[in-house]
């Protein structure tokens, strides 16, 4: 007989498997039909109640028998535990790599973008300051470029009396001052032009206010054609408008200072008044300003200041007349057809009105000097005063034959 639950071979009439302890039943057993499933049987057999004894011990017995044959296979077991050691390596490597992968990505994206969205927002607000900031700085670079433009300026202006020589004498006389600035790079001539703030009287005896132009002549010691001022390039210096007029006052006996103005912001009407004097208290000055200064620079010509030319001037008294005498040097590397000097006369330090003259000389060659005579207004007689010729600048036409 066989075991029906290990297939192990029993002898006949055994009734327990020596193997794995399972109930063995008869060849009549396995024929018959099983009494158990007979519903009129009630009653337990002495012989059922020892199999299902036996069963549970068979039961209990099973797991040893279960290790022996696990024993019995020591193959099976080792392959088993040389699994587990590579799926417990896999996944140590997976983890470590897994780790790491983190840990770069975290490194070289910047915290998976969050710290890129910090450094974006703190860029956006940089940016947008420097946008502000940009369009400050453009504003600013607009501004500086238009005052560092090459042009002439005027500053410090003021109005007051001065002294100059008039017939031999230092008198006073009324004047304009301030600070001109030739910024470009090219000899330039100057002419400024003014504007008064003035309070006055209109013909109904009511006190106004509002602006004036001079009506008296005016002019410069730095005086060149047509009153302009001469300007070497990038030059800085003080300028002095001389008002040219005058009144005599019958209670001294004297002449003294006065300028005329003419008012132009009000509309002409009966009541304004003209040739308003300051001599005469017509009018009263607040204040000046700078109207326009327009300049152009030399083109049919070209320029040199006194110092570049080498130019030494004199007054030289003769026994009917006074001369102007002296010489210029051509330190430029073109042949001058022609050349003309500019100058001024000063007495006893003093400015001496309408004393600005030229003089003018042909054909000089590089290096060469020419010899200058001019005409001078003072007569043979010096009256023990001291004078003294100023050049302003000269102007020279280049032989192009």
């Amino acid at each position: 007989m066989f075991c029906t639950n290990c297939g192990t071979q029993m002898p006949e009439g055994q009734k327990f498997c020596t193997n794995c302890g399972t109930a063995l039943q008869s060849a009549e057993h396995l024929s018959q039909p099983s009494q158990a499933m007979d519903p009129n049987v009630t009653q337990k057999t002495p012989e059922s109640t020892q199999v299902v004894a036996t069963t549970q011990k068979a039961s209990i017995s099973q797991p040893a028998t279960q290790t022996q044959n696990n024993s019995a296979n020591p193959s099976s077991s080792q392959n088993l535990h040389k699994h587990n050691k590579k799926m417990i390596a896999v996944i140590a490597l997976v983890l470590v790599l897994v780790v790491g992968g983190v840990g770069a990505a975290t490194y070289f994206t910047n915290g998976f973008g969050l710290l890129d969205k910090q450094g974006e927002a703190g860029q956006t607000a940089d940016t947008t300051s420097g946008s502000s900031d940009s369009s400050a700085a453009d504003t600013k670079k607009k501004k500086k470029d238009a005052d560092e433009k090459p042009t002439v300026k005027v500053s410090d202006i003021s109005f007051d009396t001065t002294q100059a020589v008039s017939a031999r004498e230092i008198r006073d006389v009324y004047s304009i001052k301030g600070t001109i600035e030739n910024t470009t790079d090219n000899y330039v001539e100057a002419s400024p032009s003014f504007i008064f703030k003035v309070s006055y009287k209109d013909k109904y005896g009511d006190e106004q206010s509002g602006d004036a132009i001079l009506q008296s002549q005016m002019e410069t010691p730095d005086g060149f054609e047509n009153e302009t001022i001469f300007l070497a390039p990038h030059e800085k210096k003080e300028f002095t408008y001389y008002i040219y007029g005058s009144s005599y006052n019958e209670n001294s006996h004297k002449e003294e200072a006065d300028a005329t103005f003419n008012i132009v912001t009000t509309k002409q009407s009966n009541s304004t008044p003209n040739n308003l004097s300051l001599a005469k208290g017509d009018i009263t000055v607040d204040s000046v300003e700078l109207k326009e200064c327009p300049f152009k620079s030399f083109t049919n010509k070209k320029a040199l200041t006194p110092d570049d030319a080498k130019v030494s001037l004199s007054c030289t008294f003769e026994q009917f007349s006074s001369t102007v005498t002296g010489t210029v040097t051509n330190t430029t590397q073109d042949k001058w057809s022609s050349a003309t000097v500019y100058y001024h006369t000063e007495m006893d330090g003093y400015y001496v009105l309408r004393s600005s003259d030229s003089s003018s000389v042909s054909f000089v060659k590089p290096d060469a000097s020419a010899d200058i005579k001019g005409s001078s207004i003072f007569g043979s007689n010096q009256d023990g005063h001291t004078y003294e010729v100023k050049p302003i600048a000269v102007t020279y036409q280049v032989d192009k034959n």
